[in-house]
């Protein structure tokens, strides 16, 4: 047993501050209101779980002839209804679920770093990589998020590893490179990016260029194998087309490239060529889309220390010697250039930035001047602890604490039809199977209701639709509708929703 712990004391030493990490993610969750995406997505695997239906009341419907299902792809969704399967279901057992999946993607890096660095990981290099992964502004955001990206994440650094495996050890590992390009595309087409953007990087810089055929050919099997596993998936609900088109409607690239296609085929079919909308039609400058990081301080504090790191070893006079924290560093930037150039990069897609600059401050401190790298690094990570900390208070109630009991209070009937928003589902889902979110659900589609909860004095996503819901209600002349609860703290309305034929 102690030679086993010796052996691994590095990812005790990672282990170790993961449960900190962990004890006070689980302390201040509550603060991170549920939203949007994590509804969306949770949602589906909550419903088969509670009620034995795998479908939605929390998404829209891509199109004409399409019912609102859960589109996107579905590996993270999967995963979910396996943990709630086992774990249960609420508000910190599924954020859970992502947390976990973080302390899995932090041991993995670990890995790739010792291999990228070419030898043993000191262990004062491992806890300030462990300190800056869990507490960067962007990565506390990103894991709490209960989004796929860290799932997606976790994907590509598997198959990172083992393509570096095959170029150090000249082994063919085919059935894990395509295992982990195909599940990489099972989460989501931004881990699937981030598999094609490394393979580019490495081939401008791998020689002979022909030792990345095998990796890549591996990588398009694997693509080609998810993408149809996700096709027959959806197929098999018949939203198969309802998939094609919420991809296309994800990417401002893609929707200009079809648009110049169907300029080409719908006159060839006779069909009418309609103007397309697109999903970011704001007239923001390409140069400042690629500075949206900055605006995250973990970021700039990462990004200066590899600047800073750079300089003082005068790496360009020792390129040999430092290249590999050099190309990691660098293959932040060419990720950042790639994603804007692809259409999207929002933040919670950012990971793809953060990682490669944790893992260049983890090569400096092992094979760069000590003097430099563990003070810098050292300084940065108490620095992004403290605001970490800071962000977020330790005590008092929270607004998803305020919400349920808010709910709770009500006492709704489990027969009871509400529309409801995002930051009420975890206090209405275990009981109201009947509860429409309708901030994304086809309000045409919800019928009547008993209750509708609006947020107040806010600037809640789709808060013009929700608003206009009610208003609906309340001037329609089969129902009377009345403010029955408030909740000041979060802004929350209840109304209830009576027929005025039934009175």
């Amino acid at each position: 047993m102690s030679q086993f712990l010796y052996r691994h004391k590095g990812y005790i030493v990672y282990g170790l501050i993961s449960i900190l990490a962990l004890v006070w993610n689980i302390v201040t969750m509550g603060h991170s209101v549920p939203w949007c995406d994590e509804v969306m997505l949770a949602d589906t695997p909550a419903n088969m779980h509670i009620y034995g239906e795998w479908a939605t009341t929390a998404f829209n419907a891509m199109g004409e002839g399409s019912k609102p299902f859960s589109v996107y792809l579905p590996l993270y969704t999967w995963l979910l209804y396996v943990w709630i399967s086992i774990f249960g279901f609420s508000f910190l057992k599924v954020r859970l679920c992502e947390m976990i999946t973080t302390v899995v993607l932090g041991g993995f890096l670990l890995r790739l770093g010792g291999q990228l660095a070419g030898k043993k990981l000191s262990l004062l290099s491992i806890a300030l990589f462990s300190l800056g992964f869990w507490f960067a502004d962007l990565m506390v955001m990103i894991y709490r998020m209960a989004r796929p990206d860290i799932l997606g994440a976790l994907m590509t650094v598997i198959f990172a590893i083992y393509v570096v495996k095959n170029l150090k050890e000249q082994k063919k590992y085919t059935w894990q490179l395509m295992s982990f390009s195909g599940l990489s595309i099972v989460a989501g087409i931004q881990s699937a990016l981030y598999v094609v953007l490394g393979l580019i990087f490495m081939t401008l810089f791998v020689r002979p260029v022909k030792r990345m055929l095998h990796p890549a050919l591996c990588c398009l099997a694997g693509f080609v194998l998810g993408f149809i596993i996700v096709i027959a998936y959806m197929a098999c609900f018949g939203e198969a087309k309802a998939f094609i088109v919420s991809i296309m409607n994800s990417s401002g690239a893609v929707m200009k490239l079809w648009e110049i296609a169907r300029g080409i085929i719908f006159p060839l079919l006779g069909k009418e060529v309609t103007p397309l909308g697109y999903p970011d039609a704001s007239p923001v400058p390409f140069y400042v889309k690629l500075l949206d990081i900055f605006a995250y301080t973990g970021a700039v504090i990462l990004f200066m220390v590899n600047v800073l790191l750079l300089v003082l070893h005068k790496a360009w006079h020792h390129v040999k010697a430092y290249k590999m924290p050099i190309l990691v560093s660098f293959f932040s930037i060419f990720t950042i250039l790639g994603y804007n150039l692809a259409g999207r990069y929002q933040g919670y897609y950012m990971w793809t930035a953060i990682l490669p600059m944790l893992l260049s401050l983890l090569i400096w401190m092992n094979v760069g001047k000590r003097l430099f790298a563990m003070p810098l690094v050292g300084i940065s990570a108490i620095v992004m602890l403290g605001m970490a900390l800071n962000s977020i208070p330790l005590t008092g109630d929270s607004p998803t604490d305020r919400i349920a009991a808010f709910v709770n209070q009500q006492h709704f009937k489990n027969t009871d039809r509400i529309a409801a928003p995002f930051s009420t589902f975890y206090a209405l889902k275990p009981t109201n199977q009947n509860t429409y979110f309708y901030q994304i659900y086809p309000q045409n589609l919800i019928g009547e209701v008993d209750y509708v909860i609006i947020p107040e004095a806010g600037d809640d996503y789709n808060q013009v639709g929700m608003e206009k819901f009610l208003k609906e209600l309340q001037h329609n002349p089969k129902y009377q509708v009345k403010k029955v609860s408030r909740l000041q703290e979060s802004n929350l309305a209840l109304y209830k929703v009576c027929s005025k034929t039934n009175q």
